[in-house]
């Protein structure tokens, strides 16, 4: 059975928590699910406040993607530092036997977190530990906030309407590939007539082989949720 919990729910009862205390094993973008089997640890009893700041940053932050939205993280908090540790108790391993795309989604939350930070005018320090593992930012006060990129993680979305056959506009190409000089990531873009034939047959050759799998299925229905 599965417990659910919206934001606002998290607002109610996440603003108590041990100072360094793991929060949750994870907050679904609108809607949260928590496994009844009390295995999140609890590194400090000691209740405190959620400091604002850091409630701010975290209400973007579980807005990452993840594999089947698992959101396969933990997270705890001091009042200068928010440390990510993966959660393999929510790994998927039917779709993701070797936790590629967890690892993955540790990343999209930890640069969630910076993009977030850094709106707030915080300069960020990114430090990996791998021997928990972890991942820990540590926020530094006064810098020039930065909004460029933050409008983009609530207007993120996936969407399953039909292709309605318009290309892309220009000036987003143009956009997307400008957006490549701000990140530590390369771009390839597609275009043109008979380009992403390639792309497009093995896309759908891999969704026929997993739909076709009925441990994949019953993997899929563990996590699906039909109120959103």
């Amino acid at each position: 059975m599965k417990t659910s919990y919206t934001r606002r729910d998290f607002m109610k009862t996440g603003a108590v928590i041990g100072a360094g205390a793991i929060l949750f094993p994870a907050i679904m973008a609108g809607e949260s699910y928590l496994k009844d089997d009390n295995s999140v640890p609890v590194k400090n009893n000691s209740a405190k406040v959620v400091p604002p700041h850091i409630r701010s940053i975290l209400e973007y932050a579980v807005m990452a993607p993840s594999g089947h939205n698992t959101q396969p993280w933990k997270i705890a908090f001091a009042n200068n530092s928010i440390t990510i540790y993966p959660d393999f108790s929510r790994r998927l391993p039917v779709v993701d036997p070797d936790d590629r795309e967890l690892l993955i989604s540790l990343g999209c939350i930890a640069e969630t977190i910076l993009i977030t930070a850094r709106a707030m005018g915080y300069q960020t320090g990114i430090s990996l530990n791998e021997e928990e593992p972890s991942i820990r930012i540590d926020l530094i006060p006064g810098s020039e906030k930065d909004y460029r990129f933050l409008s983009y993680i609530k207007s993120r979305q996936c969407t399953r309407n039909m292709y309605d056959g318009k290309s892309i506009s220009e000036d987003h190409i143009r956009l997307l590939s400008e957006s490549e000089k701000d990140l530590s990531a390369g771009i390839h873009l597609l275009s043109g007539e008979g380009k992403s034939d390639e792309i497009v047959s093995a896309t759908a050759k891999a969704a026929r082989i997993q739909y076709e799998n009925p441990a994949f299925m019953d993997e899929l229905k563990f996590w699906i949720r039909f109120n959103r």
